[in-house]
């Protein structure tokens, strides 16, 4: 509440009484600005004011990080705030952080704090493959699939190369009992959160995420993305909210540090929660399908398993109506690559919208699932009310394995959602199945009694081969 509150700091040169730095000014919380502040165990960090600041780590267990103001985060080639509340050109740099950067930290607590237009990062793409008409192109970087390329030619047709954008408030790596709740997010940059192999438990709860902005990859962005390659995990991401995402799209940019890159028309979708378990270019090899990062995710070369639960969030992204920027997202997205072991419970979420039914300002799936490769999922939809999308109220695209000769085999039970009016949903449940060179073929299970408002069954071609075999309510389909 104010300076002379402030906390007595041990560091390895002496105690330094920060009531005494700062001074005693009433009102006010100290704070810090233009730095980076690494921490070690047993660390409590409360009552701040971080301007263009960010915390990493090293050997890390038992942090506490709470009621404190992050505006912006670390780097050298900063934006000003009202630049980037205005979504304004901004600058970048590849030695931007996020607000809070952890690695391998176990028993932590983020709650109750406050982040504002994290600073954004460059980073170089991995390559997935291009594929054009069942013909594979060759390698292609992810984030170059997004419209238009740096030097402004439709993409495919002109440069290839090109980085990557991403301003985190918080990216945890390789943790283990973490809880991020009641914090609040506006403007992140592709990912809010964005936590990779956690283990133990992770619960995300009661966050308000809004003002989400969009970068070259639409895949990896994603307000809240927990992506796992590795290990055993127990997730919650229960009881938070979403709202507004914001105009336009930064596109990709030539070099490493930049300035003045300014946001073009075209589709923001950045998803508010998604999951990506074994998402690597085993199961996802085509460039519109994999993530940018190459060390998020990942292939899995032994099982993973997580045991997740999502629930109780409330997701309203308006249409942003103005023209040539619109809004196309998912609600819900969930993505299960081979030697993925996914045990999920999906209910009592609300997806009040997603933009305008009808036309291209509008989201896509209120749930998808991308289910692929020699994965099991056990997975249970209930209790979920979608009141609007583009395509299916809940989706999914499944897929044979081609991993290890193994077979793929998933059950799943649909029941007790409400959907909206056939006006703003044009179906309740679609499936399509893809094909897939991998043999054997991989079995999915779907048991629905849920009404219909309509229900499609496709067949996408992706690669020439076998299609999975799908029973529908115990009926081959």
């Amino acid at each position: 509440a104010a300076a002379s509150n402030a906390p007595t700091l041990a560091t390895q040169f002496g105690n330094a009484n920060l009531a005494t730095i700062f001074g005693t000014p009433v009102g006010a919380q100290p704070s810090f600005s233009n730095g980076v502040i690494s921490i070690g165990s047993n660390t409590t960090i409360t009552g701040f004011s971080f301007n263009n600041v960010s915390i990493t780590n090293y050997s890390t267990s038992n942090v506490l990080i709470s009621n404190n103001t992050f505006v912006g985060s670390y780097t050298n080639n900063p934006t000003a705030l009202a630049t980037a509340q205005a979504f304004g050109a901004i600058n970048v740099s590849a030695n931007a952080l996020p607000a809070i950067q952890l690695d391998g930290v176990s028993n932590l607590t983020v709650t109750n704090n406050t982040f504002l237009y994290p600073q954004v990062q460059t980073y170089v793409s991995q390559d997935g493959r291009r594929i054009v008409n069942n013909v594979d192109q060759g390698p292609y970087p992810v984030c170059n699939q997004n419209n238009l390329n740096n030097d402004g030619t439709i993409s495919g047709t002109g440069n290839t190369s090109g980085l990557c954008l991403s301003g985190n408030a918080i990216r945890l790596n390789n943790n283990s009992n973490v809880v991020i709740s009641s914090n609040t997010v506006i403007g992140a940059l592709d990912e809010g959160f964005r936590i990779n192999n956690p283990s133990g438990s992770l619960l995300i709860d009661s966050n308000t995420i809004s003002n989400m902005r969009m970068g070259p990859d639409s895949n990896i962005g994603s307000a809240i993305i927990v992506g796992q390659s590795q290990g055993t995990s127990t997730v919650a991401i229960t009881n938070n909210n979403f709202s507004n995402n914001s105009v336009g799209v930064y596109r990709i940019v030539a070099t490493a540090t930049q300035n003045n890159v300014a946001p073009v028309p075209g589709n923001n979708v950045i998803d508010p929660i998604e999951i990506g378990l074994c998402r690597g270019t085993s199961s996802y090899p085509r460039t519109q399908d994999l993530y940018a990062d190459p060390n998020f995710s990942g292939n899995c070369n032994s099982p993973a398993t997580m045991n997740l639960t999502v629930s109780g969030n409330t997701i309203n992204l308006p249409a942003i109506n103005v023209a040539g920027f619109n809004q196309n997202g998912d609600g819900i997205d969930f993505n299960i690559g081979s030697n993925g072991l996914l045990t999920a419970s999906v209910y009592s979420n609300i997806i009040q919208s997603l933009g305008t039914p009808g036309g291209n300002d509008i989201g896509d799936n209120g749930l998808t699932f991308d289910i692929r490769g020699s994965s099991r999922v056990n997975l249970n939809i209930y209790s979920n009310t979608i009141l609007n999308s583009d395509d299916a109220a809940i989706g999914f695209s499944l897929q044979n394995t081609n991993v290890n000769n193994q077979p793929g085999a998933s059950t799943i039970y649909i029941y007790n959602n409400i959907y909206g009016a056939s006006a703003n949903i044009s179906r309740s449940l679609e499936i399509d199945k893809v094909s897939n060179t991998g043999s054997p073929v991989s079995q999915f299970t779907v048991a629905n009694t849920d009404p219909e408002i309509r229900f499609i069954v496709n067949s996408r071609p992706f690669n020439p081969g076998s299609y999975p075999i799908l029973f529908y309510n115990g009926a081959p389909r």
